[in-house]
């Protein structure tokens, strides 16, 4: 019969090898903790899509339309006069 010696005492081996015995396995859970990013900080993936369809472009866009309607009106208005 083995002598009861305290965990303190042993070699480090030994008590790694009692602590992994100790110790449980996950299965499929993986235990990383994740968190939602934080939807109000600055995201350089985001932020670096630009294209055509983006809703920056829209004022220009409509600031053209606008001068070509008033070139034409103005040209109408002083043909008319």
């Amino acid at each position: 019969m083995e002598k009861m010696i305290p965990h303190k005492k042993l070699q480090k081996k030994k008590q790694k090898e009692i602590a992994a015995k100790k110790r449980g396995s996950w299965g499929d859970i993986n235990p990383i903790t994740r968190k939602k990013p934080n939807s109000k900080a600055y995201n350089r993936k985001k932020a670096g899509r630009w294209n055509e369809k983006s809703n920056q472009d829209l004022p220009f866009k409509n600031l053209y339309k606008i001068s070509l309607i008033h070139f034409a009106l103005r040209k109408a208005l002083i043909s008319i006069s």
